[in-house]
């Protein structure tokens, strides 16, 4: 499922999962995360990534194309936010901020009723190891996942 709306999550994954009745089903989404030490070079690098070196007239197409095949009206900030998104993680949930930021919003997701999230990174060979060292001993404290035993 698609995540435009952290606030509105919950509801919506409840009415996804009872229309489902009495089948399980798991809810996933996607994101990208543009992650640093603090939420100040995070948003320097978002900055970095969108504004100073976006594709503005690529994400303008792109835009606009969902929204002409959607049929719909959309105000124009929700737009510009959409430009955004595709700029920097190919239109899906932005996970922007600190490495602890980061972890609170993964923790907030499933609080929400997500079981999952596949993630997209900018640079994976720089920020893999991040994702390794930082976040991932985060989402262990926060009971996200289990610590991986050494075989």
């Amino acid at each position: 499922m698609s995540v435009v709306d952290l606030d509105k999550l919950p509801a919506e994954v409840a009415k996804l999962r009872a229309a489902a009745g009495d089948r399980t089903i798991g809810c996933y989404s996607s994101g990208h995360i543009l992650t640093r030490s603090t939420a100040r070079e995070a948003a320097e690098y978002y900055h970095y990534i969108v504004h100073d070196n976006g594709d503005w007239e690529g994400a303008e197409h792109i835009v606009s194309v969902r929204i002409k095949g959607g049929g719909q009206s959309i105000p124009a900030e929700m737009v510009r936010e959409m430009k955004e998104r595709h700029m920097a993680g190919i239109g899906s949930f932005p996970l922007v901020g600190s490495y602890d930021e980061v972890a609170s919003m993964l923790k907030r997701l499933n609080d929400a009723g997500l079981d999952g999230m596949a993630v997209g990174l900018v640079n994976y060979i720089d920020e893999f190891p991040v994702v390794r060292d930082e976040l991932l001993p985060r989402l262990e404290r926060l009971g996200l996942r289990k610590p991986l035993r050494a075989s």
